[in-house]
């Protein structure tokens, strides 16, 4: 055991200088491309050096290691297995530590014993300026196809301060911006950034059937890159579901979710939605590494098993997205803030008539939701009076809202429509998947593949088993190519048992290839 005070002072501080040159997102401090001289060369390189030494020190002291060993390829005895290890420290309910994300289950997408490395560091990833182009890419694609209504802009730059920035209406924004996106993909084709989810059993490391869930299973979530919706059999051009939708149902979200099933079971067998990933690369390149292009497909395959899961049924799917916000340590029944009532109105206006309902008491016409407000119609009630929207001219619209509700705005309302989209969504969710790459030249280019549930399947238990401890860490075949690809340009290669090892084996069966040659 590390009990020396000076190490675990110099540990925190290691963790604290990391998290500090990392930056508040995981990377470096800003340095434009047009700045890249020699100077900021080196300085960047000094931190990412600091880094590294931190993030070694970080591993050794959570492996119970003494002074400089190298870092092991198996979990020490004692140290707990990742899932349990992230969350050993947190002071929130067990409930709300059970999450994962798809991207945290693609543990061998370069080398697990880095990702293992990572976890027990603690220590955000450093940010490079090809992962942050990455990140503007993405942000480009989907702002070109959400635009933000100028009445929002409005809003938010008169009432930023107003409007709660507290989890629950965070995880509002987000559950409204699902709702969003999947009516604009089927009456203009396609969406970005959708969410979706399943769950994890820890005890097998495999997907749980909705049927089967159980409070100790595991949230794991993610966000669809790109859905778009093609004709079957005829190429790649996006064609709408219902292009006049919105306007055909008096852009009245009941009557859309009404109408959806009738217009999919009609449609179904001649248009499908193809899930897309969107990757950024430098450069076109034939030479991208096996286990990142598997990976690649994997999260692909991830999203297609998780939309297929969550269309099957709008019920079940509901309750799905109950426990979701639960597991986030959410109250699915505390009204909305006013200011964001009103925000989510002038963003997606097909609730508005939804809202009137609540408002009045009336059902929204879906059952599991109106039960539950037939049966606590006692503690409903709740008053969106607000003076500071009274004199305002950017609101004028939505005085009506400013009055005591019989049924608030909560999750468990968005949860109902969403379902319904979802359930809509899934009997067109195709068996072929897309790889979008899009190089920083402006140029792009895509590759097409099958989704495979039996490939699914395994490896999602494989990653499982990793993070639950059902199994060991794997580190990459200690070919010629992973040592040197891999290890390269890894924080850990001068501290790493496995890659010291397997050099030694090659250099000893070389030598030994050689005295049998000279006989």
């Amino acid at each position: 055991m590390l009990s020396s005070l000076g190490y675990n002072v110099r540990l925190r501080y290691s963790r604290s200088l990391a998290r500090t040159i990392s930056g508040p997102a995981g990377g470096l401090p800003e340095v434009k491309q047009s700045a890249a001289t020699k100077q900021n060369y080196i300085f960047i390189s000094s931190l990412r050096k600091k880094n590294q030494k931190a993030k070694v020190l970080a591993v050794r002291s959570s492996f119970q290691l003494k002074g400089s060993a190298l870092l092991p390829y198996s979990r020490p005895a004692g140290v707990k297995a990742p899932y349990w290890y992230i969350n050993r420290k947190s002071k929130k309910p067990n409930a709300a530590n059970k999450r994962l994300s798809v991207s945290k289950l693609l543990t061998k997408s370069w080398c697990e014993l880095r990702k293992a490395y990572e976890i027990y560091s603690e220590i955000p990833i450093f940010t490079t300026f090809r992962m942050r182009k990455g990140t503007e890419i993405h942000k480009k694609l989907e702002d070109g196809l959400h635009v933000v209504p100028t009445e929002v802009v409005e809003f938010n730059e008169n009432f930023i301060t107003v409007i709660p920035q507290d989890e629950l209406h965070k995880f509002s924004d987000q559950w409204l911006g699902c709702i969003h996106r999947l009516l604009t993909l089927f009456y203009k084709g396609e969406c970005r950034e959708v969410l979706c989810h399943r769950y994890m059993s820890p005890k097998n490391g495999e997907l749980v059937e909705v049927s089967d869930i159980t409070d100790s299973d595991v949230l794991v979530s993610g966000i669809v890159d790109n859905l778009k919706l093609l004709k079957r059999y005829a190429g790649d051009a996006i064609c709408p579901l219902h292009e006049t939708l919105i306007a055909d149902c008096n852009s009245d979200i009941r009557r859309i979710a009404d109408s959806l099933p009738r217009i999919v079971e009609e449609k179904k067998n001649n248009m499908e939605v193809v899930v897309a990933d969107t990757k950024s690369k430098a450069r076109r390149t034939t030479k991208y590494l096996p286990s990142v292009v598997f990976s690649q497909k994997l999260q692909v395959m991830f999203y297609i098993n998780f939309l297929k899961e969550m269309g099957k049924d709008k019920y079940s799917t509901y309750y799905m997205l109950l426990k979701n916000a639960e597991i986030r340590g959410l109250d699915i029944d505390e009204p909305i803030h006013i200011s964001k009532v009103i925000h989510m109105m002038m963003s997606e206006p097909t609730i508005l008539f939804d809202l009137r309902r609540l408002r009045d008491g009336e059902p929204i016409g879906f059952e599991p939701f109106d039960n539950f407000c037939a049966n606590n119609k006692h503690s409903s009630a709740y008053s969106y009076k607000d003076s500071i929207f009274e004199n305002d001219s950017t609101t004028t619209a939505y005085k009506e809202f400013l009055t005591t509700w019989k049924t608030p705005v909560t999750l468990r309302y968005l949860a109902s429509r969403m379902a319904q989209l979802y359930a809509c969504l899934g009997p067109l969710i195709s068996g072929k998947a897309i790889l979008d790459y899009h190089y920083n030249d402006g140029t792009s280019s895509i590759a097409t593949f099958d989704y495979d549930p039996e490939i699914l399947k395994r490896e999602s238990k494989n990653s499982g088993s990793f993070w639950f401890g059902l199994r060991d860490f794997e580190p990459p075949n200690p070919t010629v190519e992973n040592l040197e690809r891999i290890c390269g340009v890894c924080d850990y290669v001068s501290s790493c048992q496995w890659r010291k090892g397997s050099i030694e084996r090659r250099q000893t069966l070389g030598e030994e290839l050689q005295k049998i040659q000279s006989l």
